[in-house]
């Protein structure tokens, strides 16, 4: 694995944990999961569809991540 991949993948660990201990992200979320799938929003964006598609599918992916606290 390479430094800026293992920095990258560090990073969500650390937001994936913080949002796991208030309850605003799923305990079961793996970070490279979100990690990935944040990766692939914004490639996926790039491609076509702009902005608009970038907060739809950010809003997606955010979804299907959120735990209990997040819905209150």
């Amino acid at each position: 694995m390479g430094e800026l991949h293992r920095a990258v993948a560090d990073s969500g660990d650390v937001a994936r944990q913080a949002g796991v201990g208030i309850g605003t992200l799923r305990a079961d979320l793996r970070a490279e999961v979100l990690v990935t799938a944040v990766v692939g929003v914004v490639l996926a964006t790039d491609i076509a569809g702009g902005r608009t598609q970038l907060g739809r599918l950010f809003d997606l992916v955010l979804d299907g991540a959120r735990g209990p606290a997040a819905n209150t």
